[in-house]
Parts: structure tokens; C-alpha cells; sequence
């Protein structure tokens, strides 16, 4: 249902390393391919200027697995996403708190809106992240997921 943590953390310290605290690595146009040792590719677009990015995770076949939808606000921060099937079937749904530039906390809920999962980043003193914590709708940490330079490693807790 989601892809691996790894490619998620991966993709999202991809993000970081293009941007400082000032500014959102969504603020400027970008298109982006990135082909995944599996087979599978992800594809990144932003567009700024209509406030959205869209992520696409294809098979090695090129048929669509998912694809993610995210709104920006002004400051070209992501506050909503849909996260869609193969279909265009809702998967889940997602809300952003964004600070100082970065995303600091994420909600993930199912197509109704119940909450599943909530995940806090964590970043170093020079804005890269460095962990992200995973926490289930009750609460309860899960796991966290560390990087170190820019490999993601999971340690389940």
C-alpha cells in the first residue's frame, strides 16, 4: 500500500538538500526522474505557480502503482495531499505542518478521513533531515526511520 520508508525518506532528503530553512524545495518549478534499483521509477513535478506537486511511482512495466497529489499554500509549503491507486481510487489522504521551510509533522488518514498514522521529521542544525518518527492513530511510536549522510536505515522500535 505504501512504498518502502526508504524511498519515502529517500525522496524527501532529496527534497532537503535543495533548499535552506528560507526556502521550500517547492518553490521553484522542477522535474525530476529518479529510477529505483527494483525497477521502479518516481517521477517528481512541481509547479509552483499553481501550488502543486505530483509524485508518480511507476512499475518496471510503466504502468502507474500510485501517485501522490499535493496542494501548497502561498509559501509553497505542502498543507494537503491525496495519495491515489493505479484507478485514481483515493489510498489516503494527508495534512502537513510546515515550519521554518520544511515539513515537521504529517497526518496520514484513510479515503473517509479517519486518522492512521501521524509522522514527526526531525533535522539537524543545518535543515537536513535526520529522522522521522512514526507514530500510530493511538499514539504509540512505531518505528523511526534515521539517515545518515544520504542513505535512509530503518531502526524499528
Amino acid at each position: 500500500m505504501y512504498p518502502p520508508r526508504s524511498l519515502c525518506l529517500g525522496l524527501l532528503l532529496a527534497l532537503c538538500k535543495l533548499t535552506s530553512y528560507a526556502q521550500s524545495p517547492y518553490s521553484v518549478p522542477l522535474s525530476r526522474f529518479m529510477k529505483n534499483r527494483d525497477g521502479t521509477s518516481l517521477t517528481l513535478q512541481v509547479d509552483p505557480e499553481n501550488q502543486r506537486v505530483v509524485e508518480t511511482l511507476k512499475e518496471a512495466s510503466g504502468a502507474v502503482r500510485w501517485k501522490i497529489i499535493r496542494e501548497l499554500d502561498a509559501d509553497s509549503q505542502p498543507v494537503r495531499a491525496v495519495k491515489l491507486d493505479a484507478q485514481d481510487e483515493v489510498i489516503s489522504r494527508h495534512n502537513y505542518l510546515s515550519l521554518r521551510g520544511r515539513i515537521e509533522e504529517e497526518e496520514v488518514m484513510n479515503p473517509k478521513g479517519i486518522l492512521l498514522a501521524r509522522m514527526v521529521y526531525h533535522y539537524d542544525k543545518k535543515g537536513r533531515m535526520t529522522q522521522i518518527d512514526h507514530y500510530n492513530a493511538a499514539g504509540k511510536l512505531v518505528s523511526t526511520s534515521k539517515a545518515t549522510g544520504s542513505e535512509a536505515g530503518m531502526d524499528r522500535r
